[in-house]
C-alpha cells in the first residue's frame, strides 16, 4: 500500500526524485535533487563512530519499516532505533499502536490527507482517548465520531472482525488490533472526508 507511510506530508517526496539511505554515520535520511530533505534518525555521536556495531533498516512483513543496531561481534541485535509504525499518517496496520507514550510525549494519532491526492495533513484526526477508552474521529480537534466503550454495541461489533489490544501502564497508554483473519492483513484508512475505511 502505498499510503501506508509518507516521511513528510506537508513537503512530500514525489517519485522518482527521493532516495532513503543510510550512511556509514548510521543516519537514516531522504535524499532529493537538491541533497538531504528529511533526517528520519541520526546516532549519536558516541555511538556513530564505534566499530563494534552496525546499523541495519529491515522491512517487515507487518508493513513496519524499522532500524536496529547490529553488533558486529555476535550479530545480536538491539532495540529498535527507530521504526515507521512510530509516525503514523493516515493508515494504521495491524500491530500499530494509537495512543500515548508518556516517556516522551508522543502522541500516535492517524491524520487524513487534505484530499484524495494531496497528502498534505487534513482536518480529521483517528485518536485513542485512553482516558474515556473510546476511538475518536476528531474534525479540527472536535469529536464526532466514537466508537463507544467496550461495552457498547458499535464497539462489541468491531470486536468480531478484529482482536483489540489496549494496554495501559505508567509508560503508555495506547490501542492496537489484530486481523482476525490471518490470512490477509487489513489496514484501516482514514480518508480526507473523515471516514474510516
Amino acid at each position: 500500500n502505498n499510503r501506508g507511510w509518507i516521511a513528510s506530508g506537508d513537503k512530500p517526496i514525489l517519485y522518482p526524485l527521493g532516495v532513503l539511505t543510510l550512511d556509514k554515520n548510521k543516519t537514516l535520511k531522504i535524499l532529493d535533487q537538491g541533497g538531504t530533505r528529511l533526517v528520519l534518525y541520526s546516532a549519536s555521536r558516541e555511538t556513530a563512530n564505534t566499530n563494534t556495531s552496525t546499523v541495519v533498516a529491515t522491512l517487515l512483513d507487518s508493513g513496519n519499516f524499522i532500524l536496529q543496531e547490529v553488533n558486529s561481534l555476535d550479530g545480536s541485535r538491539s532495540q529498535i532505533l527507530w521504526q515507521s509504525f512510530d509516525h503514523p499518517t493516515d493508515t494504521l496496520y495491524p500491530g500499530m499502536k494509537l495512543g500515548a507514550n508518556h516517556r516522551n510525549g508522543h502522541i500516535l494519532s492517524l491524520t487524513s490527507w487534505s484530499s484524495e491526492y494531496n497528502p498534505k495533513p487534513g482536518p480529521f484526526t483517528l485518536e485513542w482517548d485512553y482516558k474515556m477508552r473510546e476511538l475518536h474521529i476528531k474534525h479540527r480537534g472536535v469529536v464526532y465520531w466514537t466508537s463507544g466503550a467496550p461495552t457498547s454495541k458499535r464497539y462489541k461489533l468491531l470486536m468480531k472482525m478484529y482482536n483489540f489490544s489496549i494496554v495501559s501502564n505508567e509508560n503508555e497508554d495506547y490501542f492496537t488490533y489484530h486481523s482476525l483473519n490471518q490470512t490477509s492483513t487489513s489496514e484501516w484508512l482514514l480518508t480526507s472526508a473523515g471516514l474510516l475505511y
